[in-house]
């Protein structure tokens, strides 16, 4: 395996124990939509924010994204998600 590829694995093993992390803790404030969970467990927060800011991706704080924005901390989002009482056939594109 090469150092890049190295260093990607290590990177994505992290990213999935954060975020296994991040559901427990979500699950912990009484967010139980498996919807709501699934889709923050599977969209990976590091695709969102800058670099630099991306060992912090899954810590429940809002961080700098582009042009001066945050991204929301994943509590928020969540709990703002599960309160539309979303089915099936929905989409959420939280901006």
């Amino acid at each position: 395996m090469s150092e890049a590829s190295a260093a990607e694995f290590h990177e994505d093993e992290e990213s999935r124990i954060h975020a296994a992390s991040i559901i427990l803790k979500l699950r912990g404030l009484g967010i139980s939509d498996r919807g709501v969970l699934n889709a923050i467990e599977g969209v990976p927060r590091t695709l969102f924010v800058p670099k630099e800011w991306r060992h912090q991706a899954y810590a429940d704080r809002p961080l700098p994204i582009d042009c001066g924005q945050t991204i929301a901390a994943p509590s928020v989002v969540a709990t703002m998600t599960a309160a539309l009482d979303l089915c099936d056939r929905h989409g959420v594109l939280e901006i």
